[in-house]
């Protein structure tokens, strides 16, 4: 997992504020693109797939970062990949349940269904590998 500060000032990545007000921030590719959104620290070459890959129970990977407290004052972000599977598909985005177990900390936990958009879906997990 990476864990990332949270910028002293204004000038942080835009994401953090995502992060500051909903708990967590889903990378993006699209935001990828764009200049100083994601810390430096963030690798952002991630590949990707099409909503129109996708099917209801494919087992696909986002990558989140959750709101972390270090010793109650030093605010922190702590990222990693999740695994969820897609209950329904529409022409930009799935709703899908989280399978990857996280700390009761986090404000997502297994078994919620979230909504992601194609952007920042990064792969479909295959089962035959498994």
């Amino acid at each position: 997992m990476t864990i990332l500060p949270f910028p002293q000032k204004q000038k942080g990545a835009i994401f953090f504020k995502d992060i500051l007000n909903d708990g967590y921030h889903i990378f993006s590719l699209k935001n990828a693109k764009r200049p100083n959104y994601y810390p430096d620290e963030i690798p952002t070459d991630e590949m990707g797939v099409k909503i129109t890959d996708l099917k209801v129970g494919d087992t696909i990977i986002v990558r989140v970062f959750f709101r972390i407290e270090d010793d109650g004052e030093e605010i922190q972000a702590e990222g990693g990949y999740l695994d969820l599977m897609v209950e329904g598909i529409t022409d930009k985005a799935a709703s899908a349940v989280i399978f990857t177990k996280l700390p009761e900390a986090f404000v997502l936990c297994t078994g919620d269904m979230i909504e992601v958009l194609e952007e920042q879906i990064l792969g479909i997990v295959d089962e035959k590998e498994n």
